[in-house]
């Protein structure tokens, strides 16, 4: 994912920003500051992440987007929403998310 395209998604107005992500970019750039501070408190940081904050929740962001029913369906089995986030990168969106947004 290039920085180019985060950028050109940032210049659209509310409407079609939310239309691309399913958020205002008000929310938007609130979670990329929650993953940022995250991101930097962390003591072991191990191997720099190949995308930032931003590009990590508009990958996680178009992810949901495209694959929004599933969780639906799975709240509708009575199943756990992390056994459906598969990678480390939509566990760490979700989790962080649900902490600091609960």
């Amino acid at each position: 994912m290039s920085h180019d395209r985060l950028e050109r998604l940032r210049q659209l107005n509310r409407t079609r920003f939310k239309r691309h992500t399913g958020i205002y970019p008000e929310t938007f750039a609130e979670m990329e500051i929650v993953l940022g501070q995250r991101e930097r408190s962390k003591k072991k940081s191990g191997r720099p992440p190949a995308l930032n904050a931003g590009e990590q929740l508009l990958l996680t962001l178009e992810f949901w987007r495209e694959y929004g029913l599933l969780p639906r369906i799975w709240t509708v089995l009575n199943r756990d929403l992390d056994s459906l986030l598969t990678s480390p990168l939509e566990r760490k969106v979700t989790l962080q998310y649900r902490i600091t947004w609960a």
